[in-house]
């Protein structure tokens, strides 16, 4: 008999990401990844897929994660990075075809986070990460010094005095060819298509911690030569390619504080670079975690294809290289996260309400077929429910979109308000692990609903916009509108309504119990309480929170106090549990703290659970058992909570 998803699935859960068609269109690798209870860990191994269908096959064998997979130019190898080392450092490994055992092409202390084969097949190029490993306890106790921001980041700690450099390694084992020098963090590799120069974006002028500018450079493959700027100014640039006319096309921002990512384009010897699609009110998506999309890629016809956020979903679009044409590839109501193309046809990956993300490809005429369901057996087993689009008017007007998820039963029904992180991200329709409670829930007979409030992606600058200056305030209205919707129509109780969130979601969810009392449970996690804290402790704190609030603190701390929760904690009667990584460098657990030694010290009813080890986005790569006990412990709050339970 069919049961309901639930939290403990998230065990079960198998991905698939970064598909890669081969260049005879035969064959399409991907990454599969899946939870190793055992370990606590997930595993990730390439695996490979017939394009005409077939089983997949595994073609990898690490254990400790393989990934970004890579075909030659001639299809006859496939590069792949692995940490099979004792160091536990990403490594370039390369694989015959034909078959046989993978051979370790480089050997470099700090690992490998890039690889891009050179046009000829000969050559890899790669970024590697200049740390040396520590000779000695002194050296892992040496205190570490800095005179810019940025000397942290979520998921890596501190990279003060942490370079990486672009080098070329040959494909026989000869010595690697370092290619750039200094305090840089190069990424997005691009050979030239006459394999000539490889091009990149970086930050490394003397004040990219304060203007937060990226520009792109180029560099001779050969080695010995200077690096070129290739482009200026205050924007960001990432994920260039090379057009066959000597141009780089880009995703990017002309100022580093805008919002719409957009694609650019440059003459690769240097210049002014020029918006490709003006008039697309959309943001490019180059992808993620936590954030669908792919990296923008030219085709030989002369166009460049990419992804961007419709509403709540992330397609697939074609564009001339004139700018004068936009076309989708891909689309409907899913998500892609990655692709490829090769000889007019397109491996993606894409998840949807009844999927969680699988492998599809679709052919230069338009067919499309999926290559993998990874789940098949799962979701039989324990069929997903799907949500409803929904549209609800704001009390000034505005339009929200939303996804509902109804029970059986139908209603009045418990309601779970589920506020996405951000603040400019998206809620959309497809089927995600992080999200199983959603699913177990209305499986308890509850609506749980996801909308996408002013400040949400997908539905243009303007409301891309709608909460800057105005967090928690500006969208309050937003997520009070969707719970009195639902009242309204019948579906949801009135007197059994609760809200939870992560990360900007957190901050929310705090924000509303001090605003309202009509929640009779709620979740943070992840969260932001302190405003002013935020700024400063945050590996995104400057470049991030004065952008949002309008002003730096020492420009006027009035929204960092009016729009902190903290500063509002004793208005909050609602028990509220609060589930925070330790080692979150995002929005650190400080914040957390801050609010839970408030409310304890108020007598009111709250928990604060600390997940050891785990970083900010914890709830998505972080140890399985982590996830499932973040999913197990929220259905259990809002359950024990509900007044009608």
């Amino acid at each position: 008999m069919p049961r309901h998803l639930g939290a403990d699935d998230v065990l079960r859960l198998r991905t698939a990401a970064d598909p890669r068609i081969s260049p005879d269109g035969r064959l399409v690798g991907f990454v599969r990844t899946e939870p190793d209870p055992e370990r606590d860990r997930d595993a990730a191994h390439v695996w490979v897929v017939p394009a005409s269908g077939g089983e997949p096959r595994r073609w990898t064998a690490g254990e400790r994660g393989d990934g970004m997979p890579r075909w030659s130019p001639d299809g006859r190898r496939l590069a792949f990075l692995s940490a099979r080392g004792e160091d536990g450092a990403r490594q370039v490994w390369v694989l015959d075809a034909a078959g046989g055992d993978a051979r370790r092409l480089t050997d470099l202390p700090g690992g490998v986070t890039e690889l891009a084969w050179s046009p000829a097949g000969d050559a890899i190029a790669v970024v590697a990460v200049d740390r040396p490993a520590p000779a000695s306890e002194a050296d892992r106790a040496r205190p570490v010094a800095t005179r810019r921001l940025g000397f942290k980041a979520d998921g890596l700690g501190v990279i003060a005095g942490i370079a990486a450099h672009v080098l070329v390694v040959p494909l026989d084992g000869g010595a690697p060819r370092r290619l750039t020098a200094g305090d840089s963090r190069p990424g997005g590799l691009a050979w030239s298509p006459d394999g000539t120069e490889i091009a990149y974006a970086d930050a490394v002028h003397p004040e990219r911690d304060l203007d937060r500018a990226i520009h792109l450079f180029s560099v001779a493959a050969s080695g010995g030569g200077e690096t070129r700027r290739v482009t200026g100014g205050r924007g960001t640039a990432a994920c260039p390619a090379w057009t066959g006319d000597g141009r780089l096309v880009f995703a990017g921002r002309a100022v580093a504080s805008d919002l719409l990512t957009g694609l650019f384009v440059v003459d690769a010897r240097g210049g002014e670079a020029a918006p490709l699609l003006p008039d697309l009110d959309r943001t490019v998506m180059v992808g993620g975690p936590a954030y669908p999309g792919a990296v923008p890629q030219v085709t030989a016809a002369g166009e460049v294809t990419f992804c961007a956020r419709m509403g709540g979903c992330v397609h697939v679009l074609r564009a001339s290289l004139d700018g004068g044409r936009v076309e989708p590839v891909v689309a409907g109501e899913r998500e892609v996260s990655g692709f490829t193309a090769a000889g007019g046809a397109i491996a993606f990956v894409a998840a949807d309400a009844g999927h969680l993300a699988d492998v599809f490809l679709r052919d230069a005429d338009g067919t499309e077929r999926r290559l993998t369901d990874l789940n098949r057996d799962l979701l039989a087993e324990a069929p997903p429910v799907r949500p409803e689009r929904r549209v609800f008017t704001a009390p000034d007007g505005g339009m929200v979109e939303a996804y509902v998820y109804r029970p059986a039963a139908g209603g009045p029904a418990p309601l779970l308000l589920d506020v996405h992180g951000g603040p400019h991200n998206a809620f959309g329709p497809a089927l995600f692990a992080p999200y199983l409670y959603r699913q177990e829930l209305v499986g308890r007979g509850w609506c749980v609903m996801a909308p996408n409030p002013r400040g949400s992606d997908g539905y243009g600058l303007r409301f891309l916009e709608g909460v800057r200056g105005g967090w928690g305030q500006n969208d309050q209205l937003d997520f009070l509108a969707v719970v009195d919707g639902l009242v309204a129509d019948g579906t949801a109780d009135p007197a059994r309504v609760a809200v939870t969130g992560y990360s900007y979601g957190g901050y929310t969810t705090s924000w509303l119990v001090t605003e309202t009392d009509r929640f009779r449970s709620a979740v943070a996690g992840g969260l932001v309480s302190d405003l002013a804290g935020l700024y400063g402790q945050s590996d995104m704190g400057t470049s991030m929170v004065a952008d949002e609030l309008g002003a730096e603190p020492f420009e006027s701390w009035t929204p960092y106090d009016e729009l902190s929760p903290l500063r509002r904690a004793a208005g909050i009667a609602t028990p509220l549990l609060i589930l925070h990584g330790e080692a979150d460098d995002r929005c650190p657990i400080g914040q957390a703290e801050a609010l839970f030694a408030q409310l304890r010290r108020l007598r009111r009813e709250v928990e604060l659970v600390r997940y050891p080890g785990a970083s900010h986005l914890f709830i998505l790569n972080g140890r399985p058992s982590h996830r499932r006990d973040y999913q197990r412990r929220l259905v259990d709050w809002v359950t024990a909570h509900d007044a009608g339970g």
